[in-house]
């Protein structure tokens, strides 16, 4: 029997047997080789983007909550309450996680070969030499658990920008290693097993999960990298050939229009403008366009990614950063009263508190 893919109850075999898997996973973690975190008997995963078996039948899972002309639109938490019936509560999917290797310990349980996204997941911690806290997940550890892969996965080189203005970055080794896949595939799994969405993307990066990324607008300012972005703009404001010319020699701009394929001649103030625009565009968007499909690919998990195409506003604030107004309606529903038994001692001075406080 599989021990990742279990049905409780448990019996005290497998508990055996997981006692053992988490001292191994220690043992793997002690070594300090973080690209070698599966069981060498395990059959490596071959991932073919839509054709990967693993999680391809969960992108139709989005038919009953698509917005339909006439039909009030839904909110995100009735979205993904849809969503989430597809989960299979009779089934586990285990993630035994040491939070000093967080990301390692989540790759290791989505590359199981038994691994399903529709599961009822079951996360238990371990310290860092593979003794477990014990916890039996009732939901906090899970809700744990994708807070804290979240905020490395936003962190991490997965994602360049400002805290709360986030685009996907392209870097090849983690394009070699699935790591968008498994970032948007994550997401995916969070939002419907009632974790948080990242909160962090700009909204141009949003737009392009639902969009063709050539039909998103992205002006200079989006430029996350500060050097770049002011030789962009200095090259934008030149008013003449030779101005221009002198700035796209320069040793910041001459190797990216190089990449981007914008070395070309200028004839007129137009050509420039448009050469800048989209030097900028292919920077923040084109040059990630690899990365931005395996993310896509994983953010099709669970129907996620169908449910987004379709209600795009709706998702919108679980992945793009809000500052919540402090109102005296929102501090008000930070407390709760409590009140004393009518008829006692206290009864009455409370009634009094609370009328002269309103």
């Amino acid at each position: 029997m599989d021990i990742f893919s279990l049905n409780y109850p448990e019996d005290e075999d497998v508990q055996e047997v997981d006692s053992c898997l988490d001292h191994h996973y220690a043992s793997i973690l002690n070594d300090g080789d973080s690209t070698a975190l599966c069981y060498e008997e395990q059959d490596s995963i071959t991932f073919n983007g839509d054709k990967n078996e693993i999680f391809c039948d969960y992108k139709t899972t989005a038919e009953d909550v698509r917005a339909q002309p006439g039909v009030p639109k839904k909110e995100l938490h009735e979205l993904l309450d849809g969503l989430a019936k597809e989960i299979d509560y009779t089934s586990i999917s285990k993630f035994n996680i040491s939070r000093s290797f967080i990301w390692e310990g989540a790759k290791r349980a989505l590359t199981r070969k038994s691994f399903c996204a529709k599961n009822k997941m079951s996360v238990k911690f371990t310290d860092d030499i593979g003794n477990s806290e014990g916890a039996v997940d009732l939901g906090g550890p899970m809700k744990e658990f994708f807070t804290l892969v979240l905020q490395w996965m936003v962190t991490s080189q997965l994602f360049c920008g400002p805290e709360h203005h986030k685009y996907i970055s392209f870097q090849s080794t983690c394009l070699e290693g699935n790591d968008y896949f498994f970032a948007g595939t994550l997401i995916a799994m969070s939002l419907v097993h009632g974790g948080a969405g990242p909160q962090c993307f700009a909204h141009n990066m949003f737009e392009a999960l639902h969009r063709v990324p050539d039909k998103v607008a992205i002006t200079i300012e989006d430029v996350y990298d500060r050097e770049l972005q002011s030789s962009l703009e200095k090259l934008s404001n030149s008013v003449s050939k030779e101005e221009a010319v002198q700035v796209m020699n320069g040793n910041t701009l001459q190797g990216v229009l190089d990449l981007a394929g914008m070395l070309q001649p200028i004839q007129t103030t137009d050509d420039i403008r448009k050469i800048a625009e989209m030097t900028a565009k292919w920077f923040v968007l084109g040059r990630a366009q690899p990365a931005l499909e395996s993310f896509l690919n994983g953010l099709s998990t669970l129907g996620v990614l169908d449910a987004l195409t379709q209600n795009p506003d709706v998702f919108h604030p679980a992945f793009c950063y809000y500052p919540e107004k402090l109102t005296a309606e929102s501090t008000e529903n930070l407390f709760q009263v409590f009140q004393s038994p009518v008829g006692s001692n206290k009864a009455c001075p409370k009634s009094t508190s609370e009328v002269c406080s309103g």
